[in-house]
């Protein structure tokens, strides 16, 4: 048996179907099964596509006939965080206009129809039953994967952390009300696991920089390119997980490398999304 690791789909069904059918997947139903292999998706399955709905629909089906495996993604945890109510009429992900234009392709996939006002498509959208079951089966999508001579994660396998998870999660488990309640909880261990496994260490900036995200919206705080040893970083520039158009426009010069703990050479190796990448693939590390 083999298996294909799957990045972040974010919605592109036709490009997923494409992909599947080079890989020499059929199509069997509403998923797609290979003769001798399993796809493996590390998460990240919602958000900025035309056909979210469809791209779910046909992961889900996978999982469920054995043909793949799935992880639960940052976009994942967060469609979570935006429908689940803290108690006194918020939600544990506050429903702001930067955060709804990061939810609103997907709400607008199950709102009915009803789009425009960020609070009536997403009422609509938490009305579907639809909807309410593919939040239900995020919940049970696994954070992380040790299999039989690789790990899978959706950022960053960071050895500290992943023992913090385990020992708040029982491997391989979701997450129910009580444990997400927790991620939200600046400072605690819950809130600093989540953040490094599904979003990945970050440092901040020196001397108030700010860079722009993919949005246009500033930023203070840069993703860590946690997977170069130690030995082979020297400056911060080769760290930050930056263009080199960016990388240009920033003065580091002088300024230390932010600590940052890696897994250790030897380890199995770790499959991971996430991560914007150019150039052509190779293995990292």
């Amino acid at each position: 048996m083999g298996i294909d690791f799957i990045g972040d789909v974010h919605g592109h069904a036709d490009v997923l179907e494409r992909l599947l059918a080079r890989l020499e997947y059929r199509r069997e139903g509403v998923g797609w099964r290979h003769p001798f292999r399993t796809a493996f998706f590390l998460g990240d399955l919602i958000d900025r596509g035309p056909a979210i709905a469809r791209t779910l629909e046909l992961v889900k089906a996978m999982v469920e006939a054995g043909a793949a495996r799935c992880l639960m993604g940052n976009h994942e945890y967060n469609a979570l965080s935006w429908a689940c109510p803290t108690g006194n009429g918020a939600f544990l992900r506050s429903h702001t206009p930067l955060r709804w234009d990061q939810h609103r392709a997907t709400l607008e996939a199950y709102a009915g129809g009803v789009a425009g006002d960020p609070e009536a498509t997403s009422r609509a959208a938490l009305s579907s039953p639809v909807w309410r079951e593919r939040l239900s089966w995020f919940r049970g999508l696994p954070l992380w994967v040790e299999g039989d001579g690789f790990r899978a994660v959706h950022a960053a396998w960071i050895p500290r952390r992943l023992e913090q998870l385990r020992r708040l999660l029982a491997a391989g488990a979701g997450v129910d009300d009580g444990f997400l309640r927790e991620t939200h909880v600046v400072g605690s261990t819950a809130f600093d696991v989540l953040e490094d496994t599904l979003k990945g260490p970050e440092a901040v900036l020196p001397r108030g920089l700010t860079i722009p995200d993919k949005e246009g919206h500033p930023r203070r705080h840069v993703r860590l390119r946690w997977w170069i040893p130690r030995e082979e970083a020297v400056n911060p520039t080769q760290l930050y997980h930056l263009s080199r158009e960016t990388l240009a426009g920033l003065s580091l010069e002088g300024e230390p490398l932010p600590t940052l703990e890696r897994p250790s050479r030897g380890d199995p190796p770790v499959f991971f999304g996430h991560y914007w990448m150019r150039g052509t693939p190779r293995l990292l590390g």
